[in-house]
């Protein structure tokens, strides 16, 4: 029977520092989180191969005494709570006391602290070891280098994801630190270029100008709401400036923030039908509890938090965010139509050049207007088909016979009748050429007259840099443009001249977001389906006989004809004798 033991020391710090420091943001999010505690008005970040090699936090916030530098970085030492009773009442950021212990415990930590009252400290600890201090000249503040992390833990490093995605974490932890404190100066310098510089401001608005971007700002509306067991205030975008990921829904809970799948969906509940499905809006909402009503200690990073009326914090910020998207003229957050070259004009004819109907324009599509032709008469016949998939079985010639809903085609093959998606249809057959033409001469691309500018957050653009031979690829060519902004010059022909910000900002968007280094063909499908889906032609819209008689000829030649690039179903089916059954003709 194995003998129970105590620990050693070094074994435990080396334990706690596994539940405190997971990744290089959370020693960026620890040490800047004591800045703030400690008063500063100004801290700088730097890093360094996504912070693996170095993590750096200067502030001009209250230094410590020679005294406090030592027992800093003693496992449970802490200046924040005395005893039992604080933990229901705590109102700093950070109050645990592991945060320096246990960083030391899995890096190299060179830290000089100055209270400005005579000479600083320099404190220097590793790995275990017991700290080194010397006197030294130092201004009033702290600064804190972080060198090697997980350089004695191979197997901790071995799971960080690309330095790319470190340094997009720390980023986003800097935009909520940002967002949070907006009359503090916050600057982010990623191996040696400038990623966040938010010097004070007098406002949220300002703040959210200044860290997510100019055209989020314009459309920002405020939120302010007061409930029995809380107030909200804060901001939200318009239902039509969104995004593909929830990464930019930023919430905190008294001064902290904090990542809640259940009030993220309270967000976004909140639009009602306004926002598209799938979509997330941009918000900073700020959620004030009584400090007995919330509990922040139950998680190692203090990233959730427990509520003692969970269901009155959901309602109040569901209703906070509804009534503030209805107090403003807002779009309906209907999606926008659909290409116009998928569409034949009004009057039944083909056109050459421009169409003359109101606010569409013809442009090259993968269904290029001199391949229609107006059908007289009866649907021509169509030649057999045999297509399996999604538990179906497809024979004989699929034919359209008619549209349901502005959304819906309904089709017959030789078992009975389908109904197809038109958007998913759509989606499967654009998804497919893309990525045929690409294999094959590379995606047709339109050099666009005037950039369009993008302004993009820290994290998109360092997706930007990483990824952007391959948007080129497909015929997003983006290059700096200055601060955030970033111009982009051309998009993939099949786009024509709409969506082509908001396709590269859902792309940039998803790839700041994963958390994996995916494969070059992953990346590259997941671009396609992007394109697909933003060219598709879109529910709600009505389509001529020939469209969707092309529509569906074009996705019986599909290799993988039953499911969307997402992996939606593209029809289901009714056979004649389930028909005949509901009506009791046997």
């Amino acid at each position: 029977m194995q003998q129970i033991r105590i620990l050693e020391a070094a074994v435990v710090d080396r334990i706690a520092a596994g539940e405190v420091v997971e990744r290089p943001a959370s020693v960026v999010k620890e040490l800047v989180e004591n800045s703030l505690d400690a008063g500063a008005s100004r801290v700088e970040v730097r890093i360094e191969a996504g912070g693996r090699s170095l993590i750096e936090v200067i502030d001009d916030g209250h230094g410590m005494t020679r005294a406090n530098a030592e027992l800093a970085f003693t496992q449970h030492a802490t200046s924040k709570i005395r005893g039992m009773d604080d933990l229901d009442s705590i109102q700093t950021l950070g109050f645990r006391g592991e945060a320096l212990a246990s960083v030391a415990a899995v890096g190299r930590v060179d830290m000089v602290t100055g209270t400005g009252q005579g000479a600083g400290v320099r404190v220097r600890v590793g790995g275990g070891s017991a700290p080194t201090m010397a006197k030294i000249a130092a201004p009033a503040g702290t600064r804190i280098a972080v060198r090697d992390l997980f350089y004695n833990t191979p197997a901790r490093h071995k799971h960080l994801r690309t330095d790319r995605t470190e340094s997009g974490r720390v980023a986003a932890a800097m935009e909520d630190f940002a967002l949070l404190r907006p009359d503090v100066h916050f600057l982010l310098v990623q191996d040696g270029r400038e990623r966040i510089a938010a010097p004070p401001v007098a406002s949220l608005v300002e703040r959210v100008h200044q860290v997510l971007g100019g055209i989020v700002a314009d459309g920002w509306l405020p939120v302010d709401e007061e409930g029995n067991h809380c107030r909200i205030v804060g901001g939200i975008t318009r239902p039509d400036e969104n995004r593909a990921t929830r990464g930019h829904v930023h919430l905190f809970v008294n001064g902290r923030a904090i990542a809640d799948g259940r009030l993220v969906h309270a967000v976004t509940t909140g639009y009602d039908t306004t926002l598209p499905r799938g979509r997330y809006p941009l918000a900073a909402l700020f959620i004030q509890v009584a400090p007995e009503e919330v509990d922040v200690n139950v998680h190692p990073r203090k990233a959730e938090v427990r509520f003692v009326e969970p269901g009155a914090i959901y309602g109040t910020l569901r209703r906070a965010v509804n009534r503030a998207v209805a107090q403003h003229q807002v779009p309906t957050g209907l999606e926008p139509q659909a290409p116009a070259a998928m569409l034949p004009p009004a009057d039944g004819h083909v056109h050459e050049g421009p169409a003359p109907s109101a606010g569409l324009q013809v442009e090259p599509t993968t269904l290029p207007m001199s391949e229609w032709r107006r059908v007289e008469g009866p649907a021509v016949p169509r030649p057999p088909v045999e297509l399996r998939g999604a538990g179906l079985h497809v024979r004989g010639a699929l034919q359209p016979l008619s549209q349901y809903a502005n959304t819906y085609i309904l089709a017959a093959d030789q078992d009975g009748l389908l109904i197809i998606d038109q958007h998913v249809a759509h989606e499967r057959i654009l998804y497919e050429r893309v990525l045929a033409q690409r294999a094959r001469e590379g995606v047709r691309v339109q050099r666009l007259l005037v950039p369009e500018v993008v302004e993009l957050s820290s994290a998109e653009a360092a997706a930007a840099e990483e990824h952007g031979a391959a948007l080129a690829g497909f015929g997003f060519e983006i290059e700096p443009f200055g601060g955030n902004a970033w111009a982009l010059r051309t998009v993939p022909e099949v786009l024509g001249q709409r969506n082509g910000e908001r396709v590269v900002r859902d792309l940039l968007g998803s790839l700041a977001a994963d958390t994996g280094a995916r494969a070059v063909e992953v990346l590259e499908r997941d671009v396609a389906a992007s394109i697909a889906c933003h060219s598709a032609v879109r529910a709600h819209q009505p389509l001529s006989f020939e469209v969707m008689s092309r529509l569906v000829a074009d996705l019986s030649a599909c290799e993988t004809p039953m499911h969307c690039p997402h992996g939606r179903p593209v029809m289901l089916r009714m056979t004649l004798g389930q028909i005949e059954r509901q009506i009791g003709r046997h």
